[in-house]
């Protein structure tokens, strides 16, 4: 650890060279991975790492609407959006910061970060969506929604999950969060979740049309495998108690992450695929446009949640047969690649290995199989990398309390 510290001290440096990132990804991995390490170390540098690119990452939220552009060169802080994102910016880029930079102001009293990521919570809470779900794009340049595809996949994903973390983190002292999460929850459970009593399976579909229920495609993304975690871990934690629903959401964690245990267990690999098409009886497949797999991480932390919400131990089992499916398909030479086809043998490889297999995927499946007092449920809350974040009690910071229920952000 003391060299790690060593190295960035004297090799980490954002003004070396330029850096042309995304502004979402630059955020969840590495500002989250800074903010977790001075939290966990107490180690100065670490913070002061977060700081410097937190005040780069800022440049990238634009005027009126506060919405940021999708990249930044880090060096000359300058955001732009490539070309084929036009004015739209996904709806999980926009609420996906507010942990983190929650979580910068409370330690360096710059309130400018929750500033920002609370202007954009309110901007969405404001918009007109009558289901509680979100399309999957904004308007950068006014913030108005763009009508489209609501999902729990790709550009939908970490937003959902963030309005629970968000509660939790700040000590379940912000009820706009609970009662946002509480009003999106419902949406998914009434209008995306798909059961069957002939295969028992439970998907999440897709909507075409926000504000219809009636337009469902009938597909479910990997990314989309982190929701059985989160209604697991919102029941765990007492979240939207007001609403009927909430009773139901232990269950409802335990039925999807089932069925993406399941969408392993349906192929030649014994690993899923980055898509499932299911039909109307839920029954599942691969979709032939999507065999691959990325290694990613959704339905182990699903399992590492459910397991430490019930102490059932089939979800450690799944989570094993997880873990040897992918040491005997995706280990390489050199680390872990991922497959570019799961329903055949012998396996082809990418040859990638995404910094999500380190920094998710292994992690979720070491703290499965590891005791309850590592990294508590009721002590930290996890960031949508894995990135472990300590709750507190947000009125204890009369300032950015103020930040956070000002509604103007």
């Amino acid at each position: 650890f003391d060299a790690c510290v060593e190295w960035i001290r004297e090799n980490w440096s954002l003004d070396d060279r330029e850096r042309t990132v995304s502004v979402f990804e630059t955020i969840i991995r590495v500002l989250g991975g800074f903010l977790a390490a001075y939290e966990h170390s107490g180690e100065p540098l670490f913070l002061e790492k977060a700081q410097d690119l937190g005040e780069r990452l800022l440049e990238a939220y634009t005027e009126p609407s506060g919405f940021p552009s999708t990249d930044i060169r880090l060096r000359a802080r300058e955001r732009f959006n490539p070309s084929w994102v036009s004015n739209r910016v996904p709806l999980a880029e926009c609420g996906t910061i507010q942990m983190e930079f929650i979580a910068l102001s409370r330690h360096t009293g710059d309130m400018r970060y929750a500033k920002t990521a609370q202007k954009i919570i309110n901007k969405i809470e404001a918009s007109d969506a009558p289901l509680g779900l979100y399309p999957t794009h904004f308007a950068q340049s006014s913030g108005a929604l763009v009508r489209g595809r609501s999902t729990l996949g790709a550009l939908g994903d970490s937003f959902y999950e963030y309005l629970l973390k968000v509660w939790l983190l700040t000590g379940k002292a912000l009820p706009q969060y609970d009662e946002f999460f509480g009003r999106t929850a419902v949406g998914i459970t009434r209008y995306m979740l798909q059961r069957s009593d002939t295969t028992n399976n439970v998907a999440l579909a897709e909507l075409q049309m926000h504000n219809s229920p009636n337009n469902i495609i009938r597909k479910q993304d990997h990314l989309a495998c982190f929701a059985g975690g989160m209604f697991a871990l919102g029941s765990w934690h007492g979240a939207a108690l007001e609403l009927e629903e909430s009773e139901d959401f232990e269950e409802i964690g335990e039925d999807i992450t089932e069925t993406c245990f399941k969408t392993y267990q349906m192929t030649a690999t014994g690993i899923s695929p980055e898509i499932t098409r299911f039909d109307k009886d839920v029954e599942l497949s691969v979709d032939s446009g999507a065999k691959h797999y990325l290694l990613r991480p959704e339905t182990v932390e699903s399992l590492f949640v459910l397991y430490r919400v019930t102490q059932d131990r089939k979800y450690q089992e799944w989570g094993w047969e997880i873990f040897e499916a992918i040491e005997k398909h995706c280990k390489v030479k050199y680390g872990y690649s991922g497959i570019r086809d799961v329903s055949k043998l012998p396996v082809v490889h990418d040859d990638r290995m995404e910094s999500f297999f380190l920094g998710e995927t292994l992690k979720y499946l070491y703290l499965l199989f590891s005791e309850h007092d590592l990294i508590p449920l009721d002590k930290y809350v996890f960031n949508t990398e894995a990135h472990p974040l300590t709750i507190f009690d947000v009125r204890e910071y009369p300032e950015l309390m103020h930040v956070l229920t000002s509604p103007t952000g």
